[in-house]
C-alpha cells in the first residue's frame, strides 16, 4: 500500500528501494518524535511530507493503526486505563532510549509501575587485548584455532565469536570453523550438525527447497534449454528421484533437437517425442494450467492456489527431507498462509503481483534453523554485549567499522536528524554510541580479544580508535585442522617419471579428427585421449 502511495504522487524506477526508506524515515521521526516543515526541506524530504500527509489519511479513514506507531498507541492506552500494568517493570539490554520509549516509561510511572534499567557493566573484563592479522581469511583463521585450542581444554568453557558487520563474516567464519570443528564433515559433505552456531540466518528464498517453489512458481510462459535443465534436475518435484538417471538423458536428447527455447504449453509433446517420463510431464501440465490463472483475486486465495499448483508437482520431492530442508519447507508454509492476513488491507490482485508479493516476503524472511546448544556462538555486537561468555573474540575491530560510518535517511533534512539524536547522522552520536556498545562487550566475558585486517580487499585498514587503549596479544593457537592444509601436510615426496610409451590402438579404425588431434593434444593430452580415444563429448548447446 505505501509502494502505491509513492508510486501515485511520483514516476520513480526504483519504487520498493524508495518505499523502504522511506518507511525507515517515518518511524525514525515517530520514535523521536520529530518532524520538518517545508522551510527546511529540499525536493526529496517535500515529497516524503506529502507521502506521510496521503498515508495518515488513509490510516485515519480506514481506523488502522501503524506498526511504526505500536509504542506511542500502547502509552495512550496506560494513559486512558484501557491497558491495566503490573506493579514493576524491567527494562533490561538497551543501549540508550529514544524519546517514545522514554514516554512509554513516563506512562508506565503515572500508572504507578515502577520502571527500573538493568545494565550490567559491572563485571570487569581480566584480560583485554587487540592482535592485528594480515586479512580476513587469516583473521578467521586465527580466530578459529584459537577458539578449537580453548574447547580442547576446556570442554565446557562458553565461547563468543563477534564482529560489528557479521553479515559480512558470516560465511568466512562458517567456512573456517567448520574447517577446524569438523574437518571430517566438511569432506564427506551431506548436512550436518554444526558444532557451532551463527546466530545471523539468510533470506528464505535462498534455501533449496523454497527457491525450487519459487522457481516453479514464477516460470515464465516460454521456457529455455537452460530452465528446462533445471527443472529436470531439481530433487523438489514429483518422482525426481526416482527418475533422476532417466531425466538426465532427457536433457541430453532434447539439447539435441537445438531448441533454444519452447512455449510452455509446447513443451510435453516436444519432451514426449524424446521418451520423457510421463510424471515430468505432469509437472509441465500443472504449471500450464496455473499459469491460466489471470482473474484477479484477493492474496488469501492465491496463497491457497500456490499451495494446490505445488502440490500437484509434487513439491517438495518424493525423497526425505533433510532437517534443515523441512524446517524451510514448514517457514515457507508459514509465509504463504500468512498472506491471508493481506485480505483485509488488500483488494484482489492479479497472479504477477501476487508472485512478486511472495517473492518479496520470502526474500524480506530470515530463516534461522534449529541448533543444538554449542559451545561457540556467532554473535551480533548488541546481541554478546552483556552476555554470560567465557572468552569473546571481537572480528573485523578496523576503523570503518567501529564507529559506524554515517548513513543519515535521505527523506529525513540532515539538521533534523542531527537535532534530535537519530541514529547515524552524527559523528559524535555514533562514537558514543560505540563506546557504550564496547563498554557492554568488555563485560561479557573474562577475556576479550579484538582484532581487525591489515588489509581488506586491497583496502588498507586502521585499527578502531575505540582500541587504541589496549595491549597487542599473541592469540594462542593449535595447528590447523583444515582438510586442505591436512592433506598437504602429509603429502608424499613427488617423483619424476618420463612417460614416453602409450598404450596402443585396440581398434584397427583410423583416429579421426584431423589438426584437432594435434591441437587437442597440445593444449591438454588428458583433453585428447577423452575426445579421440574414449570419444567422449559435451551436451549440446543450442546456439544462433
Amino acid at each position: 500500500i505505501q509502494k502505491d502511495v509513492i508510486a501515485s504522487d511520483h514516476e520513480l524506477l526504483q519504487i520498493t528501494p524508495t518505499a523502504r526508506k522511506a518507511r525507515q524515515a517515518y518511524k525514525l521521526l515517530h520514535d523521536f518524535q520529530a518532524g520538518f516543515t517545508n522551510d527546511e526541506a529540499a525536493e526529496d524530504h517535500r515529497a516524503f511530507l506529502r507521502w506521510q500527509k496521503t498515508w495518515e489519511k488513509m490510516l485515519s479513514e480506514k481506523g488502522w493503526i501503524d506498526p511504526c506507531t505500536i509504542i506511542s498507541f500502547i502509552s495512550k492506552a496506560i494513559d486512558s486505563g484501557k491497558i491495566k500494568v503490573d506493579s514493576g517493570l524491567i527494562f533490561a539490554g538497551f543501549d540508550d532510549f529514544n524519546p517514545v520509549q522514554i514516554s512509554l516509561q513516563d506512562s508506565l510511572q503515572r500508572a504507578g509501575c515502577s520502571v527500573a534499567i538493568f545494565n550490567d557493566h559491572a563485571a570487569a573484563t581480566v584480560n583485554n587485548g587487540v592482535i592485528a592479522a594480515p586479512d580476513n581469511t587469516t583473521e578467521v583463521e586465527q580466530c578459529a584455532r584459537w577458539a578449537r585450542k580453548l574447547v580442547t581444554e576446556n570442554p565446557k568453557v562458553q565461547i563468543g565469536i563477534v564482529a560489528p558487520h557479521l553479515e559480512l563474516y558470516k560465511n568466512l567464519v562458517s567456512q573456517k570453523f567448520l574447517d577446524e570443528f569438523d574437518p571430517t564433515g566438511k569432506v564427506l559433505g551431506g548436512e550436518q550438525l554444526l558444532p557451532f552456531n551463527i546466530s545471523l540466518g539468510d533470506p528464505l528464498a535462498n534455501e533449496g527447497p523454497v527457491f525450487a517453489a519459487l522457481k516453479l512458481l514464477t516460470l515464465a510462459r516460454t521456457v529455455d534449454v537452460d530452465e528446462l535443465s533445471w527443472l529436470l534436475r531439481t530433487p523438489y518435484i514429483h518422482s525426481a528421484t526416482a527418475r533422476y538417471g532417466q531425466r538426465g538423458s532427457t536433457d541430453v536428447k532434447f539439447r539435441k533437437k537445438r531448441l533454444s527455447e519452447l512455449p510452455l504449453w509446447k513443451l510435453t509433446g516436444a519432451l514426449k517425442s524424446v521418451g520423457c517420463d510421463t510424471a515430468f510431464t505432469d509437472v509441465i501440465e500443472a504449471l500450464v494450467e496455473f499459469q491460466k490463472s489471470s482473474r484477479k483475486d484477493l492474496p488469501g486465495v492465491w496463497a491457497e492456489r500456490f499451495a494446490l499448483t505445488l502440490q500437484s508437482c509434487g513439491w517438495p520431492g518424493d525423497r526425505t527431507l533433510s532437517s534443515h530442508e523441512y524446517q524451510a519447507v514448514e517457514k515457507f508454509r508459514e509465509v504463504l498462509s500468512g498472506r491471508a492476513t493481506f485480505d483485509a488491507v488488500s483488494g484482489p490482485v492479479d497472479r504477477s503481483f501476487s508472485t512478486t508479493l511472495v517473492l518479496r516476503l520470502t526474500n524480506e524472511s530470515t530463516f534461522q534453523p534449529e541448533s543444538r546448544g554449542s559451545q561457540v556462538q556467532s554473535l551480533g555486537v548488541r546481541e554478546a554485549g552483556g552476555g554470560r561468555l567465557d572468552q569473546c573474540g571481537v572480528l573485523g575491530m578496523h576503523a570503518g567499522a567501529m564507529p559506524q560510518p554515517l548513513r543519515p535517511n535521505p527523506f529525513i533534512p540532515l539538521a533534523a536528524q542531527r537535532r534530535k539524536q537519530m541514529p547515524h547522522a552524527d559523528a559524535n552520536r555514533e562514537l558514543d554510541y560505540a563506546k557504550r556498545l564496547i563498554k557492554r562487550l568488555s563485560a561479557s566475558a573474562s577475556n576479550v580479544i579484538y582484532s581487525w585486517p591489515l588489509n581488506e580487499e586491497g583496502i588498507q585498514n586502521r585499527p578502531s580508535a575505540l582500541l587504541n587503549s589496549l595491549d597487542p596479544v599473541d592469540l594462542p593457537t593449535l595447528p590447523s585442522m583444515a582438510p586442505a592444509s591436512a592433506v598437504f601436510s602429509s603429502r608424499r615426496p613427488l617423483e619424476t617419471i618420463s612417460d614416453y610409451k602409450v598404450t596402443p590402438l585396440i581398434s584397427k579404425k583410423p583416429v579421426s579428427g584431423g589438426t584437432a588431434i594435434v591441437k587437442d593434444q597440445a593444449l591438454c593430452p588428458f583433453r585428447a585421449f577423452a575426445h579421440h580415444r574414449l570419444n567422449s563429448k559435451g551436451i549440446e548447446s543450442p546456439d544462433i
